[in-house]
């Protein structure tokens, strides 16, 4: 049998705007899966961090976390691969998001870590309403977030910041992209950057995968809405966007499908894989 893979962001794409997975969209997977193809969540969060629906389909062997900064068997419980911020630039990073009107974070060692009072702000500075339980949920505050990250880790996953005010998002991107050399910088919701590693990207993660397990390139497809899935969609060899993606990602897709709302995993796939 010849093998495929689907990879699928999670929030904007796969799950509903209230976070669930429909019906229709899991036999859409489902059916993927049984005409040889690889189901693979590709998501900006951790893997704890991912929805008890997702983790839970039987036929999720790896998953792409934190930006593509690592790939996870989930079977093995182990990476395979990593690609991290070292914590001397990280406390170099916190210094320059203290310039803007934001609160922000950290992920490191598949957690998350914020700064206590930002922690206490989570309701105000996150835009989404649907994303402030999950927030908070994901995320241990400390009360020094410098230090702590100073003295527990070696490197991060994933910085990231929040915005109450979409204009000062949008002043932090401009700046951050040409103060941030050596960072990748996206966004996967209303009122959020985050930052990686530049070797950390969504489509690093997707053609490490595929080799990894066989799979041509131009047998992969993957589905996005924000910047962070424009790496994956311009390399998988069917780029789906989806019908509420972000403009650019709709320009670089192959193919443009139903919003999250609107089954529109379910509708591409049962296409492809009829």
């Amino acid at each position: 049998m010849e093998r495929y893979a689907v990879f699928f962001d999670l929030d904007g794409t796969l799950l509903t705007t209230d976070k669930r997975v429909t019906e229709r969209n899991r036999r859409a997977l489902e059916l993927a899966h049984s005409r040889g193809a690889y189901i693979v969540p590709t998501t900006g969060r951790i893997y704890d961090g991912m929805p008890d629906a997702v983790r839970e389909l039987p036929f999720i062997d790896y998953a792409i976390t934190v930006n593509g900064a690592e790939v996870y068997d989930v079977r093995a419980r182990k990476a395979l691969r990593r690609e991290e911020i070292s914590a001397a630039r990280a406390l170099e990073i916190f210094d320059i998001m203290e310039e803007f009107d934001c609160i922000y974070d950290c992920y490191a060692k598949g957690w998350g870590y914020m700064q206590r009072e930002h922690y206490e702000k989570a309701d105000e500075y996150v835009i989404e309403q649907h994303m402030r339980k999950m927030v908070k949920s994901v995320r241990t505050p400390v009360d020094d977030i410098r230090r702590y990250v100073a003295s527990h880790f070696e490197s991060v996953q994933k910085m990231q910041m929040f915005f109450r005010e979409l204009k000062e998002n949008e002043r932090a991107s401009e700046q951050l992209r040409i103060t941030l050399k050596d960072e990748c910088i996206t966004s996967s919701i209303r009122g959020n950057l985050e930052i990686n590693s530049a070797r950390a990207n969504k489509g690093e993660g997707m053609k490490f995968l595929c080799e990894y397990l066989g799979v041509p390139i131009e047998n992969s497809v993957a589905f996005g809405d924000g910047s962070n899935d424009m790496t994956m969609i311009m390399a998988a060899g069917t780029g789906v966007a989806m019908g509420n993606a972000i403009d650019e990602v709709k320009r670089a897709a192959k193919l443009v499908t139903a919003e999250n709302d609107e089954d529109g995993v379910a509708l591409a796939l049962e296409k492809l894989f009829r």
